[in-house]
């Protein structure tokens, strides 16, 4: 049994001991609950009466949960049972609920958004364009199929073929469904309203991968080499450009497919992504070499403005789906990997090369984390070169120009 202490605010937002009941000093079977998934909750228990919950410590004040406690205490005392009249309250809520109002996923996931996932005013755009997209995705893929139905009346075998249906059209929104409809779960686990109407999380959480999918990167330079060997049979020119440009740049793809004409100076060899576009709000100063210039050049054809990687005169960009990446992997005879991966492949074999961790982070684009972002501000451009011509020796050494 855990010590007893003063419950208070703070004490509940820090604690972060084994689930269990940590006991208030002050008024005797008042205490916090700590659930195994981390909710926190303000309860009474008194023999032989039992408990009951009063709220979690989002929903409720230390000081609120414990006048109710002392309520609960003289009840008992005038010899009423405080914690069955509870119950049976509880009950006929419930009941009168499934009657009148039959509780549903689309009422929950409209809750969620408007309480938890809706940015708040004056949220930098990022913020905004993710909340957008979330929606979007839930509104068309999920509540349709399960926006009328129960929490719990959703079967794992209903679960594992709707996530496994999403993974076979685009693995990327499979992953993305996965994240909101767990953290939607997670998020009504700890809101008094839906607790008894979970029962634990759906279990997409737990769905892993096809085997291929768990080797994350290329091991090898000679799977490397082999990689880009098989690009030369991608019929786009713009698509061919697009891959090579990502295997030898360690850039995201969707930095890479966003890249115009317009971000580009030709005569310094410099590429820049604006802070805005930026995953981490951080403005992005690329030295490119003249291999990746090459395949810039080899994608514009002359234009002067528009995506880099594009198809239709730099209308859009290029698509680069996983059925391209598919014949990529298995024309090169290598371990599955992600066209994203190749960010990872890169990084390794850098760090095998003996490139600095400082650099190859400025590569990926991370920041540190530390004041010195805030003070320093050094793209390290010929180190970013050095680093891209050793890499691009390694995998084109034996092919010469392509």
């Amino acid at each position: 049994r855990m010590e007893k202490v003063k419950l208070t605010n703070s004490i509940a937002k820090t604690y972060d001991g084994p689930p269990g009941r940590l006991w208030d000093s002050e008024i005797t079977g008042f205490h916090l609950r700590i659930y195994p998934s981390g909710k926190k909750s303000w309860a009474f228990l008194q023999n032989p009466y039992g408990s009951m919950v009063f709220g979690t410590i989002l929903e409720l004040g230390a000081e609120k949960a414990r006048s109710l406690a002392a309520g609960a205490k003289l009840k008992i005392k005038a010899k009423e049972n405080p914690i069955a009249e509870r119950r049976q309250r509880a009950e006929q809520v419930r009941a009168e609920r499934e009657v009148t109002e039959k509780l549903t996923l689309q009422e929950a996931w409209s809750d969620y958004v408007v309480k938890y996932l809706q940015p708040k005013s004056g949220t930098h755009f990022k913020g905004n364009r993710h909340y957008l997209e979330s929606v979007r995705i839930m509104e068309k893929h999920f509540v349709p199929l399960f926006g009328l139905m129960h929490p719990v009346e959703v079967s794992k075998r209903e679960w594992l073929a709707f996530i496994e249906d999403q993974q076979a059209q685009r693995r990327s929104t499979a992953r993305k469904l996965q994240s909101l409809i767990t953290n939607l779960y997670k998020w009504m686990d700890k809101q008094s309203k839906y607790t008894d109407e979970v029962n634990g999380l759906p279990p997409i959480s737990g769905l892993v991968a096809p085997p291929k999918s768990k080797i994350r990167r290329l091991e090898t330079l000679e799977q490397v080499r082999s990689y880009w060997s098989a690009t030369d049979h991608l019929g786009a020119q713009s698509i061919r450009d697009a891959v090579r440009f990502i295997l030898l740049s360690n850039k995201r793809t969707i930095d890479v497919l966003r890249m115009k004409v317009q971000h580009i100076d030709f005569e310094e060899k410099i590429w820049t992504i604006s802070a805005e576009e930026y995953k981490n709000s951080r403005k992005q100063v690329v030295g490119l070499t003249d291999t990746l210039i090459k395949l810039i050049m080899s994608s514009v054809d002359g234009r002067s403005a528009g995506y880099v990687f594009s198809r239709n005169g730099g209308s859009s960009p290029v698509t680069l789906t996983d059925a391209i990446n598919k014949k990529l992997v298995e024309r090169a005879g290598v371990p599955y990997i992600s066209i994203g991966d190749l960010r990872r492949t890169m990084s390794s074999h850098l760090a095998d090369l003996g490139i600095p961790a400082e650099v190859r982070s400025k590569l990926r684009g991370h920041a540190r984390g530390d004041i010195a972002d805030v003070y320093e501000v050094n793209h390290m451009v010929p180190q970013q070169r050095e680093a891209y011509t050793l890499y691009a020796g390694k995998i084109l050494d034996e092919r010469g120009e392509f």
